[in-house]
C-alpha cells in the first residue's frame, strides 16, 4: 500500500505479524528502501508492535509500505495464512532538540526509533547531545550535507553510518571519538543507525556536528605530484581540499557517472622511480592501478572504515605509463 506525504516530516507506522518466522516488511520514500526488518516470530502467536520510519525530505513524496514471505529465506516452511498487520500511519514533526543537542540547528535533523536528547556528562560537550535508546529493531539520525565538503562529528557508542547510502563506518568506540569524512558533490544524506541485538544491546551517541565546504582545486596540488594528470572515461576526478584526506589536507574525488565506461587517471614516469600513493574506495567500485598494462594494485569497496590504502611499487628505467582505473557504475 501506499500514500503521498509532504514533507518535511518523518513518517511512522506500526507493523506486526501473526508469527511466521520468515515474514520481512518495510517502507520505501519515493522507490528507495528507508526501513526494513524481518519481523519478530512467536510460532503462530502474534509478535509485538514494532515502529517502522522514514524520513521525508521537503516536498512530496510517495511512501510505499510492503510485506515479502521467505524474502531471504531458500524453502521457507509457513505457518497457517501468514498474515503481516499495519497500524497507525503518521507524520511526526521534527524535532529542534536534536539539531541543537548536535550544535547545527539550522539543518533538517530527522530521527526513528527512540532517539532522545542527554545532557550534561553524557555529551562531549558537556551541555548536551543526541543518543539512539535501546529499542527493538532500528533507530537512526540523519541530516542532508550539501557538499563537497567535509563533515565531522563526535561519537560514542557503536553506529552504523552511511553517506548517500554508502556505508563508510561500523565500528565500536568505547570512549569518544571524532569521525572525519569527505562528502562529494550534490545534495547528501549522513545516517547514523543502531539496530538493537537484544537484551544488553547497544546505543550510541552523537555530539558536536559541522559541515565545511572542500573547495575544488588542482589535480596536481591535490594529489602533491609534479607529473602531468589525463583523465577521461564515465566520469569525473576532482581535487578538493578537505581535512577528511590520508594526508589531512587535500586530495582527488572520483565520481563514477556511468556504468558502461571505466573512469581512468594517467601519468608518465621516468624510471627508475619509486610510485607511491593512497586510496580509499567506497561503495560498489574497484580500483585497478597498472603500469605499463600490467597490474600492479588493486582494491574495491565494501570495507568499513574507510582506511586509506598505501602502496610503494619500484619502476625499473624506462618510461612508465601509470593507470588508475574505477569501474563498476551507481556508487562514489
Amino acid at each position: 500500500m501506499e500514500t503521498t506525504v509532504e514533507g518535511p516530516r518523518v513518517f511512522q507506522i506500526f507493523v506486526r505479524s501473526n508469527g511466521d518466522p520468515y515474514l520481512s516488511a518495510g517502507i520505501e520514500v519515493d522507490g528507495m528502501e528507508a526501513d526494513q526488518w524481518t519481523l519478530e516470530y512467536a510460532w503462530g502467536q502474534p509478535g509485538e508492535w514494532r515502529a517502522f520510519s522514514a524520513a521525508i525530505r521537503p516536498g512530496p513524496h510517495t511512501v510505499r509500505a510492503w510485506g515479502c514471505f521467505g524474502c531471504d529465506e531458500a524453502g521457507a516452511l509457513p505457518v497457517d495464512n501468514p498474515t503481516i498487520e499495519i497500524d497507525q500511519a503518521t507524520l511526526l514533526p521534527l524535532d529542534p532538540g536534536i539539531g541543537e543537542a548536535m550544535d547545527a540547528p539550522n539543518q533538517h535533523w530527522f530521527a526513528g526509533g527512540q532517539v532522545s536528547v542527554v545532557v550534561g556528562q553524557d555529551a562531549h560537550d558537556g551541555t548536551d547531545a543526541v543518543r539512539s535508546d535501546l529499542a527493538e529493531g532500528i533507530s537512526w539520525v540523519e541530516t542532508i550535507v550539501e557538499g563537497p565538503a567535509t563533515a565531522s562529528w563526535w561519537r560514542k557508542g557503536r553506529a552504523s553510518i552511511q553517506i548517500d547510502g554508502l556505508a563508510v563506518q561500523d565500528d565500536l568506540e568505547v570512549e569518544w571519538i571524532r569521525d572525519v569524512f569527505s562528502v562529494p558533490s550534490g545534495s547528501k544524506v549522513i545516517r547514523w543507525s543502531d539496530h538493537d541485538q537484544g537484551p544488553g544491546g547497544k546505543r550510541s551517541t552523537l555530539d558536536q556536528f559541522s559541515a565545511i565546504p572542500a573547495p575544488e582545486i588542482s589535480l596536481e596540488v591535490a594529489l602533491d605530484s609534479v607529473q602531468t594528470l589525463t583523465q577521461g572515461g564515465g566520469g569525473i576526478w576532482k581535487g578538493v581540499t578537505t581535512e577528511a584526506a590520508p594526508d589531512g589536507k587535500d586530495m582527488a574525488w572520483l565520481v563514477v557517472r556511468s556504468e558502461d565506461d571505466a573512469t581512468w587517471l594517467e601519468t608518465v614516469i621516468e624510471g627508475p622511480a619509486s610510485l607511491e600513493y593512497e586510496a580509499v574506495v567506497r561503495g560498489d567500485l574497484s580500483l585497478t592501478v597498472t603500469a605499463n598494462e600490467q597490474e600492479i594494485d588493486h582494491a574495491s569497496g565494501y570495507i568499513f572504515g574507510e582506511k586509506a590504502h598505501l602502496h610503494r611499487c619500484l619502476l625499473p628505467p624506462g618510461t612508465h605509463r601509470i593507470l588508475w582505473e574505477a569501474t563498476q557504475g551507481l556508487s562514489q
